[in-house]
């Protein structure tokens, strides 16, 4: 005897499969999952189809891996992890920041303690041996005359020698220096250029990399000179914002403003100021933004992220 299995899902997929009637059960695996309907009929020896048949409703579960709460739960670990690893990868990004502007910083320093131990006070010696010389000479002396015009133009080179040194080594190694050292460079650039200066500082002040202290304080010095010697300001203010997210300092001014033009070019001719404040800021991960118009003053902001600009946990190293 012949009997043939119709198999219909709720899917109207039909499957039909012809075997003996004492077939391995294990052919019904062929059925997809979830309700079925079994029609069973036989056929006789004279090969005619019964009529009438049987019927059998089936159900077949899904296994636990194709149910939706299963696919919902791998979803959601699968977002964890990757949400994981991508902090995984800021946070190893950040400490190589940290630890190549710790090695430049770690570099000027000696750089500057070299020329100042060594350099400047062999210069400072010459100096005043030729100084001793020209006392030795008499009045009216054209020799004289010529090494005191000497001293005189040796002085500016020293100043300048010194300027450069400090660059080198600003004197802001944590929050409390940032204040202060602007302070003191709004009070260098005052006195040839009368304006009034106002420093607020919002928030509690938090430990500040020294690197990125130092390069803030640079950032700084560098829009108050501008201020200061260019934009002929009335009026000359720095913030600083300690907050959770970010560290910003904002230096802002009344004067006589910049052009959309020297913004788009990044400054004008032998005045690298603009360019040198974006290159410090690309080098701590800064976003600096300088907004401006011809006369309506000038704004310097610049935001770094708590994670490059506050120092880490105590005990915490720089990774090389």
């Amino acid at each position: 005897m012949i009997a043939r299995v119709l198999a219909v899902s709720m899917t109207f997929l039909l499957l039909i499969a012809t075997f003996p009637v004492v077939a391995d059960a294990q052919s019904l695996n062929l059925l997809q999952l979830e309700h079925h309907a079994l029609h069973l009929v036989t056929w006789n020896k004279d090969g005619r189809w019964c009529n009438t048949g049987a019927f059998l409703v089936t159900y077949r579960p899904p296994v636990f891996l194709w149910r939706w709460y299963f696919n919902a739960f791998f979803g959601v670990l699968l977002v964890a992890v990757l949400w994981l690893l991508y902090l995984f990868l800021i946070k190893q990004e950040t400490a190589r920041v940290r630890a190549r502007l710790y090695r430049q910083f770690v570099e000027r320093e000696r750089i500057a303690r070299d020329l100042h131990d060594t350099f400047f006070q062999g210069i400072q010696g010459l100096l005043l041996s030729v100084q001793a010389a020209s006392r030795g000479l008499p009045d009216g002396d054209p020799t004289k005359s010529l090494l005191e015009e000497t001293l005189i133009q040796s002085d500016v080179v020293m100043s300048q020698g010194r300027e450069l040194v400090f660059n080198l080594r600003t004197p802001c190694r944590n929050a409390a220096d940032l204040p202060s050292a602007l302070e003191s460079a709004a009070l260098e650039f005052s006195q040839h250029h009368a304006s009034e200066f106002f420093l607020t500082v919002v928030g509690e002040p938090k430990e500040v990399q020294a690197h990125i202290c130092e390069e803030l304080c640079e950032l700084g010095r560098e829009a108050l000179r501008n201020a200061y010697r260019h934009a002929r300001a009335q009026n000359i203010e720095v913030n600083i914002e300690y907050r959770a997210d970010l560290l910003r300092l904002t230096v802002g001014d009344d004067g006589l403003g910049i052009s959309d033009r020297t913004l788009a070019e990044g400054g004008i001719e032998n005045h690298q100021g603009l360019q040198v404040m974006r290159e410090r800021a690309v080098k701590i991960g800064a976003d600096l933004r300088v907004l401006s118009s011809e006369g309506s003053g000038t704004m310097v902001q610049v935001d770094i992220r708590s994670q490059l600009a506050y120092s880490p946990v105590a005990g915490q190293s720089f990774e090389s």
